[in-house]
């Protein structure tokens, strides 16, 4: 099996396997729409190429995500102010950047989403 071949199999067991979580995932739906309609935030961070995912993520949620017609979700990719990051992990270590921005954007009932494709460790980031 060719490089290209494996990595096709294992990304379609990968998505076959979410059948087996049907039941979380329409919890973690509702828990968007709930969040949505109770007009709370959604914070949305990653590392490394999770971080790419992690804004592509809030963009398709504030946009259109397949409906064109339907509201905005409130959301904030806390990976996009590389100002704020690069100053406060400069001058306290990148392991609290996520806290530090969860503290100024979160508040009771928002949705913090973590994302690690590469299963990488967010806890020092911790909430």
């Amino acid at each position: 099996m060719t490089t290209i071949e494996k990595h096709f199999s294992e990304s379609s067991k990968t998505i076959l396997s979410l059948k087996n979580f049907k039941k979380e995932i329409n919890e973690i739906i509702e828990s968007i729409l709930k969040c949505t309609k109770n007009k709370k935030k959604i914070l949305i961070a990653g590392n490394g190429g999770s971080c790419a995912d992690a804004e592509h993520f809030a963009g398709e949620l504030s946009c259109t995500f397949n409906k064109r017609d339907r509201k905005s979700f409130s959301v904030i990719p806390l990976t996009s102010h590389s100002a704020a990051l690069t100053a406060w992990s400069n001058d306290f270590g990148f392991e609290s950047f996520f806290k530090r921005q969860v503290n100024a954007h979160g508040n009771e009932d928002d949705i913090l989403f973590l994302l690690s494709t590469g299963g990488g460790n967010l806890s020092g980031s911790k909430a």
